[in-house]
């Protein structure tokens, strides 16, 4: 999975946000610490066990939080469509 051609990612401090580029569509996506890198991760092709590893290693949380949190921030990026397998 990544994130759909056409889209920028922005890493400003806490907040980081994900725009469409020139006619791509219009979602925008403000995303804080916990979001932008998972957002980071997807800029290339990976799964979500991989994903799910480097949140666990970064944060040192559980394996089950991290979970959590991943299944979240994937169904909101589904939901908007800019996603894609």
């Amino acid at each position: 999975m990544r994130l759909k051609d056409g889209y920028l990612l922005y890493l400003t401090g806490d907040t980081s946000l994900l725009v469409p580029a020139r006619g791509k569509g219009e979602t925008m996506i403000r995303a804080n610490g916990t979001a932008a890198f998972i957002l980071s991760a997807l800029q290339t092709d990976t799964d979500r066990k991989t994903i799910l590893n480097e949140v666990t290693e970064k944060y040192a949380v559980s394996q089950e939080r991290a979970e959590k949190d991943l299944a979240s921030i994937l169904e909101q990026l589904e939901r908007l469509g800019v996603l894609q397998d």
